[in-house]
């Protein structure tokens, strides 16, 4: 679903005025405006997180493509996980792209954050290739997405009505930066069920090269 206008920093800022205006106890005063204080930071937070993705958008549209091995993207990018619940499965090495080593590493990295906070146990990668196609899968042993909700993930500020307690940080844009660099890339990215985990399978396609 996407987030309730209720459920912003902003909208609950107006409501802990309203409660410091209407209330003569000390107490309960303090407690408001100790929580205002928390929603103005998710309000900076917020704004950082806007500016970061209209910075993305812009900065794509001046970049230049080069020669990226994505294998070794990939690699890195687990080096930093080695303490997580992820279990690497068949990393075909070479697979090679026309790209950006930058956003590659910005992509992988928001699909495999985005997993493990969805997973219970483990995660699954997978990067193999074809005579035309790299094909990079990610998958987690979580609760899953329902068909109906597939596309709408993609979507900036979406959040799902059931979600882990750790995923309910964020502002629902790590997904929407994912979408935006694979459309540069000329790829595509979505998500189906994981036949092995049972839980989400995102699976990005790319031309090879």
């Amino acid at each position: 679903m996407i987030v309730d206008a209720e459920q912003t920093p902003l909208a609950r800022v107006r409501m802990g005025l309203d409660t410091l205006c209407d209330s003569d106890d000390e107490q309960q005063r303090e407690k408001y405006a100790f929580r205002m204080n928390q929603n103005l930071d998710d309000m900076e937070s917020l704004i950082n997180a806007l500016l970061c993705f209209s910075r993305l958008q812009h900065s794509l549209d001046a970049a230049a493509k080069t020669v990226v091995d994505v294998s070794a993207v990939l690699t890195q990018q687990l080096a930093k996980s080695h303490d997580q619940p992820c279990l690497a499965i068949n990393v075909q090495p070479g697979c090679t792209v026309l790209g950006s080593e930058q956003y590659l590493n910005l992509l992988i990295s928001n699909l495999l954050s985005n997993a493990l906070k969805h997973c219970n146990n483990t995660v699954l990668i997978s990067l193999t290739q074809s005579d035309k196609q790299v094909l990079l899968k990610i998958s987690d042993d979580g609760q899953g997405i329902g068909v109906a909700d597939r596309n709408k993930i993609f979507q900036p500020f979406v959040r799902l009505a059931q979600q882990t307690p750790a995923s309910q940080h964020g502002f629902g844009l790590g997904l929407a930066l994912v979408e935006r660099i694979a459309l540069w890339l000329d790829a595509r990215i979505a998500v189906e069920q994981c036949p092995q985990l049972g839980g989400a399978c995102f699976v990005l396609t790319l031309a090879r090269y």
